[in-house]
C-alpha cells in the first residue's frame, strides 16, 4: 500500500496518469466456481467471471477520446484492432514466468 501510495502521489506532482486494475481473488473464486457448476467453462465467459474495477489517476485530462477493450487502451480504434490481430498471432512480448496462454474474449 505505501509503494503504490507513493507511486500515486509522484504521478501527481510530475503530471502522469497511472491506470491501476485490481481484483478480488476471493470473490472472483466464487464467481468461477458456479460458472463452472453452471457448465460456462467457454473462452466467451471468462470476463463475465472476473469482475474488476479500474481507476485512472494523475496528471491533466486526455484530449479526444479513448477506446478500451479487454487489455488494450488507445485513443484509436484502428490501433485497438491491430492490437487484437497482434495478439491472436502471438507478437507480444510474453510475459516473465507467465506460460499460460490467455485467448481473446469472444
Amino acid at each position: 500500500d505505501g509503494t503504490l501510495f507513493r507511486a500515486m502521489r509522484k504521478a501527481g506532482e510530475d503530471g502522469t496518469m497511472i491506470c491501476m486494475h485490481a481484483e478480488n481473488g476471493i470473490v472472483i473464486d466464487e464467481i468461477i466456481k458456479r460458472a463452472v457448476k453452471e457448465g460456462k467453462t467457454e473462452p466467451k465467459y471468462h470476463a463475465a467471471t472476473r469482475p474488476t474495477r479500474m481507476m485512472f489517476l494523475g496528471g491533466t485530462a486526455l484530449e479526444g477520446p479513448r477506446y478500451i477493450w479487454w487489455n488494450f487502451v488507445s485513443s484509436s480504434k484502428e490501433r485497438i484492432e491491430q492490437a487484437r490481430q497482434d495478439w491472436k498471432a502471438g507478437r507480444f512480448e510474453a510475459v516473465p514466468d507467465e506460460t499460460e496462454f490467455i485467448p481473446l474474449p469472444e
